[in-house]
């Protein structure tokens, strides 16, 4: 498992947890990994962290890891920047399927995509696609996997064809 994917997930975790306790996420990912920080410099024996984003199947740790602490706030401060434009364009691509009944992790997956192909382009598409396919896949449901490929796959073609007047604001 990659640094990347493991932020990735670190993002997911984040941005499940928002929705879950209705506040913002990036307030949210910045207070973890406060008190996880402040945890740390009190000198005492190891503790468990406050919230822990570890798990057992990787072996790259989050906690304390910048570069994985880096990309994943990245990922949620340019999401979080532009959420309010997703939904509608999660409706188009998805067109049978309301984005409010579609499973959350599927939404939150979806936007994390849409980021990472909008205003990553340091990121070949096709590995923006499969990670969040796999996290699809991990997280979700037994569908989510394939039903996330479809959706990233037309971003840019439902772009090109529904906003191709004012573009998309970024």
């Amino acid at each position: 498992m990659t640094r990347r994917r493991r932020a990735r997930e670190l993002a997911l975790k984040t941005l499940y947890s928002a929705v879950l306790q209705d506040m913002p996420a990036i307030q949210l990912f910045e207070t973890i990994i406060k008190l996880n920080d402040l945890q740390d410099d009190d000198g005492a024996e190891e503790k468990e962290p406050v919230f822990d984003f570890e798990d057992s199947d990787s072996e790259i740790p989050v906690a304390g890891n910048e570069e994985i602490e880096q990309y994943a706030l990245r990922l949620l401060r340019m999401l979080e920047e532009r959420v309010e434009e997703f939904d509608p364009l999660i409706s188009s691509l998805s067109r049978n399927w309301l984005p409010a009944r579609m499973p959350v992790v599927d939404r939150l997956i979806l936007k994390m995509g849409i980021t990472e192909l909008l205003f990553m382009p340091d990121i070949p598409r096709k590995v923006t696609i499969n990670e969040m396919v796999e996290l699809g896949k991990l997280y979700s449901t037994e569908k989510s996997g394939q039903f996330i490929n479809a959706l990233l796959d037309n971003v840019p073609r439902e772009l090109d064809r529904e906003i191709p007047q004012e573009g998309f604001s970024g």
